[in-house]
């Protein structure tokens, strides 16, 4: 699939998901796999559920970010998120059409504002879009890892006691390491994980969270 067809597929199931929805009612917060309730934070836009996958919008200013030095803190962005019992692994596709700086979907480890973890996949400055990690415990451990020329890609979080590990498709079949972190106790026996979209600088953003698999 080249770039211009993926990018038509995107919005053309995202226009086919949310017309399904309005038609056949499909049930609020419940994605097939997730067997925890479905949290809904900072969403102005209704979430459009589907069997194994989600559409989220963000509107202009939301982001989730911490700097180096703690001094500027943003937690407004749109998530859904569900809080694990033990061990886990979150599977998820994300794609979305960015149109400016900073515009994306990520899977998140959320305990509060100070404390969190976020897989981003979002338009670098360079205008192509890429792979992004950000880890925040009270300060921001921020980077961008490379650049990814397509419109949709496959992320994985998988958490052992309290270590968790970002992956992306390296060769689009086995997975490749990004990065590790802890999230010790307590926070690790409160969080919360899922997904989220943001956009800083555009009108509006919609991200598509699609063959969603969770395995505790």
């Amino acid at each position: 699939m080249n770039e211009s067809t993926g990018r038509l597929f995107i919005h053309a199931f995202i226009v086919l998901a949310v017309i399904f929805t309005g038609v056949k009612g499909v049930s609020a917060q419940s994605v097939s796999g997730i067997p925890h309730a479905l949290i809904e934070e900072n969403v102005k836009s209704p979430v459009v559920y589907s069997e194994n996958s989600l559409i989220l919008s963000a509107a202009k200013g939301t982001d989730l970010y911490i700097s180096p030095n703690g001094k500027i803190k943003i937690d407004n962005l749109p998530k859904v998120h569900f809080q694990p019992k033990s061990d886990f692994v979150l599977i998820a596709k994300i794609g979305g059409q960015f149109q400016n700086v900073y515009d994306g979907g990520a899977l998140i480890v959320y305990v509060d504002s100070a404390n969190w973890a976020k897989m981003l996949f979002e338009q670098f400055a360079s205008g192509v879009n890429g792979v992004g990690t950000l880890v925040a415990k009270l300060v921001g451990d921020d980077s961008h890892h490379f650049e990814y020329p397509g419109h949709e890609i496959y992320f994985k979080i998988e958490r052992k006691e309290t270590v968790f590990t970002f992956y992306w498709p390296a060769d689009g079949e086995s997975w490749g390491f990004l990065r590790s972190f802890g999230m010790s106790p307590p926070h690790s026996q409160s969080l919360k994980v899922g997904f989220a979209a943001q956009s800083p600088s555009s009108e509006k953003v919609e991200v598509l969270f699609s063959d969603i698999r969770f395995n505790e």
